[in-house]
């Protein structure tokens, strides 16, 4: 725990054994175990399955459907050039600065530091400070209507309500014991909910007994708060790898679109972690055509892993944010790659966007979201240093997204620290 916070804890009276308690728990994965505070929301599971579809392997990329043009640096026509210009101005005022200080335009000092809104502990208004909530991992994050909601790994799948991406409270569970999906037993990874047509689909993946292997589910509600219905069977399955970290892309024609990651980095001898789109059909739960091999491990800071999959489209791009390398320690970072058309062929920026620095380590699997005129990336990160297999759980921390010449930035490339503008939220 970053030494700020408990500092403050202490000042309040407060033990850091209380604050462990206090705080809402999603699961906190171990380097061995997924979730492993999940199975202590569960009862016992009947292992019935109903037999998916298994998709077939990848399709290549001449069997693409709508090849894109070929990328021209000086093609791109950005949502919005003032947005543009506005990010690049923003970016140097408010670029990363030290616990304590404000980073703001102006240099106004602060003493506010880390969000203990749950122990009535607030900053100044339109203000601040990383990490915003104490443990969600995996965060998927949508906006629906005035109110953002999150959900996290775990049992049960945790999720969180915020009017503003800064102030977060409990709201309840995406699957309770008795509506648990069947067919899967542990490791309930990655939720994400999304309004697909006129209902909403929780996608997320868990392990299920009869495949042996990780699986992509998803459950159907009438809103994003639910209440779920899970189809009673993995949405897919493959029968050489697992498959984790679903996320659905809608398209400004309504097409929808589903991508994860094969779990090549857990088969001996290892094999290639790849990232698969496929083309959904209107009801979120069905499949049009073949799946794309889109991206896979292949630049140094990526070691064996590309996952965490998610797309936005803006101007004439479709852009991937992913995660790479390891999870569970400072070598984690999210990376960016972009495309004409949502099932590739991406090309890759480079180096990553976002990675560690002394305040926060693996930050990673993002959602983007977007208000005030703004896109924000919303994802987790452990609190100070960490290690595989150490003790701890993943805190939620925002930033905002700035736009230049094609491509994305975020803060001075790592998670920022110091006490910044709020989210607008019109």
């Amino acid at each position: 725990m970053h030494f700020s916070r408990l500092g403050k804890v202490a000042a309040l009276g407060i033990t850091a054994a209380a604050l462990t308690v206090a705080a809402p728990g999603c699961a906190s994965p171990t380097d061995d175990q997924g979730d492993d505070f999940s199975e202590s929301t569960w009862s016992a599971l009947s292992t019935d399955d109903t037999a998916p579809a298994v998709l077939d392997d990848a399709s290549k990329a001449e069997d693409r459907s709508d090849p894109p043009a070929e990328l021209d640096e000086t093609d791109d026509v950005p949502e919005s050039a003032a947005d543009d210009v506005d990010d690049e101005k923003e970016t140097s005022a408010i670029a990363d600065s030290p616990p304590g200080s404000s980073g703001l335009a102006g240099g106004t000092t602060s003493t506010a530091s880390e969000d203990l809104s749950f122990l009535g502990v607030t900053h100044p208004a339109g203000t601040f400070q990383n990490s915003v909530f104490g443990n969600c991992a995996d965060p998927g994050v949508i906006r629906d209507g005035a109110v953002f909601i999150a959900a996290c790994t775990g049992g049960g799948f945790p999720t969180f309500s915020s009017p503003d991406l800064v102030h977060w409270k409990p709201s309840g569970h995406i699957f309770g014991t008795k509506d648990r999906p069947k067919w899967a037993s542990t490791n309930f990874w990655a939720p994400e909910i999304h309004h697909v047509g006129a209902a909403f689909v929780a996608y997320f993946a868990a392990f299920s007994p009869k495949h042996g292997k990780m699986c992509i589910g998803a459950a159907r509600g009438t809103a994003a708060t639910g209440p779920w219905t899970d189809l009673g069977r993995p949405l897919v399955c493959d029968a050489g790898v697992g498959l984790i970290d679903p996320n659905e892309y809608t398209d400004a024609k309504g097409r929808h679109f589903l991508y994860y990651k094969t779990e090549g980095n857990a088969l001996s001898p290892q094999h290639k972690t790849i990232l698969y789109g496929q083309e959904l059909g209107p009801d979120g739960v069905s499949f049009i055509g073949k799946r794309h091999r889109l991206l896979e491990n292949t630049l140094r800071w990526e070691g064996d892993v590309v996952e965490a999959p998610f797309v936005i489209g803006r101007g004439s791009y479709y852009f991937m944010f992913y995660s790479g390398y390891r999870y569970c320690n400072g070598t984690y970072g999210v990376g960016v790659a972009r495309a004409r058309s949502p099932l590739g062929p991406f090309r890759k920026k480079g180096d990553p966007i976002l990675h560690s620095n002394g305040g926060f380590s693996g930050p990673g699997h993002n959602s983007i979201v977007r208000t005030g005129g703004h896109d924000w990336m919303v994802y987790h990160a452990w609190n100070g240093a960490h290690q595989c297999k150490e003790p701890g759980h993943r805190e939620l921390l925002i930033d905002r997204v700035s736009w230049a010449k094609g491509w994305p930035s975020v803060n001075n490339g790592t998670p920022s620290r110091g006490l910044k503008t709020a989210p607008a939220v019109k």
